[in-house]
């Protein structure tokens, strides 16, 4: 009997303890973390590449034949260095027809060689002498009537004479005036369009409008260029003078502000962070991509700069780098516009907040914790009430799972190593040959 019974309970607790492993194995597994205290930052993403804040498109003045390149793509140049020249066909024959207007208006304004003025002169001296001869007339004909020798009808007739002879005096004077002004009129319409041609034809050599870089292969010479055709461009590259240009999304346009922190990842930079502030925000949206260009100035690695220039609230310090002296137009980063930031406070992985609800494991049973939820990121959400350290937070998807329900923890992760799986990968391009 003694047998029998040992081997009764031996029997029973082994298939207790069976049952008890297949009721835990075929219960739902879930994975699970703790709550910690940490920083969180609410921020939203977009997309940019290192630009030069501005670029200066070298185009042709006029229609003509690219005769002379002096400079190539990538050669440094400096503020009126000459870049190009363009052959206008018939700028000499202008140039030169401007200069011969200009000698000949010049000779028929000046008083001694003008032949106009010379025959206005000649015909007012002429005036002169005949309203001269005129009052002689007259004033010999006054006497004579003092002394009653002539008839007072004869005075009446000279000195109507001596009025039309300093009328018509008068007038000639008038007219070599207005003939003067006129002149003059003329030479300085002819100086003025010979300082036009001049300015045209020094405009077929193209200069730099500013000290920088050409970024792009110029025109070959022998190219016949139309007017405003690009020939080449440049800008200033330097590293206080290049900008991160973001394309915001138009549902974040609003919460972007001048003077706004931001957090920027280049993919030529690898695991490394750099900080920026937004520079300028341009009002328009691309009508294709529906986004808003946003420039964002890197903090150059100099502290007096930064104390002058940068009016931040509310940021924390800024972590300038010198790696900024390598950026190139045309690299691709991705930027994290913060909006809000919280220095301690409880955090939870943001996959743990599935359609706005926590859940929690608690005596074995799958539980919703009454949570109210702070700033959210894409890897961490602010926990402001509803969760104690040591509750254990369900991190993987409940999917059918119901509050109340028996579950088994499946495992539980690291805290930070659970949020880092949320974090942006950066995904380079195969630059490689097939």
């Amino acid at each position: 009997m003694l047998r029998w019974l040992v081997a009764i309970v031996l029997l029973t607790g082994a298939a207790w303890a069976a049952w008890w492993v297949v009721a835990l194995l075929t219960q739902p597994g879930v994975e699970v973390t703790r709550p910690v205290y940490g920083p969180v930052v609410q921020a939203f993403y977009a997309n940019g590449s290192v630009e030069p804040s501005r670029t200066y498109p070298i185009n042709s003045n006029f229609e003509g034949i690219l005769t002379r390149v002096w400079v190539d793509k990538g050669d440094r140049v400096v503020a009126g260095q000459p870049l190009a020249f363009v052959l206008v066909d018939d700028m000499d024959m202008r140039l030169a027809q401007a200069r011969a207007e200009l000698d000949l208006k010049t000779r028929l304004a000046d008083e001694a060689s003008s032949p106009a003025l010379r025959a206005l002169d000649d015909n007012i001296k002429a005036a002169e002498e005949q309203l001269r001869l005129a009052q002689a007339e007259a004033k010999r004909i006054r006497d004579l009537v003092e002394r009653n020798a002539a008839n007072v009808v004869d005075l009446d007739r000279a000195a109507d004479r001596v009025e039309a002879l300093w009328s018509q005096a008068q007038t000639l004077r008038g007219q070599r005036a207005t003939r003067k002004l006129e002149l003059d009129r003329d030479v300085e319409v002819a100086r003025q369009a010979l300082l036009i041609v001049e300015r045209n034809a020094s405009r077929q050599t193209l200069r730099a409008p500013i000290s920088g870089r050409v970024l792009d292969r110029p025109l070959p010479q022998g190219t016949r260029v139309k007017v405003n055709e690009p020939i080449m461009e440049i800008a200033d590259v330097g590293p206080l003078r290049m900008v991160m240009r973001a394309k915001v999304d138009e549902e974040d346009k609003i919460f972007v502000r001048l003077g706004q922190r931001v957090t920027a990842v280049l993919y030529a930079f690898a695991g490394r962070t750099f900080d920026g502030v937004v520079a300028r925000i341009y009002p328009r949206a691309d009508p294709t991509l529906r986004t808003f260009e946003v420039d964002v100035w890197v903090i150059p690695d100099r502290p007096a700069v930064m104390a002058a220039e940068l009016a931040l609230e509310g940021f924390g310090p800024l972590r300038p780098r010198s790696d900024h002296s390598r950026f190139a137009a045309g690299m691709t980063a991705e930027l994290a516009f913060i909006t809000d930031r919280r220095d301690r406070a409880m955090v939870i992985p943001s996959q743990a907040v599935q359609q706005g609800r926590v859940y929690v494991v608690r005596d074995g049973r799958l539980e919703e914790a009454p949570v109210r939820l702070g700033l959210r990121s894409v890897e961490r959400v602010e926990v402001l009430s509803g969760l104690a350290e040591t509750d254990r937070v369900v991190i993987s998807a409940v999917g059918k799972l119901e509050a109340g329900q028996r579950v088994r923890i499946r495992s539980e992760a690291d805290p930070t190593a659970a949020a880092n799986l949320n974090r942006p990968r950066q995904e380079r391009v195969f630059k490689g040959f097939n």
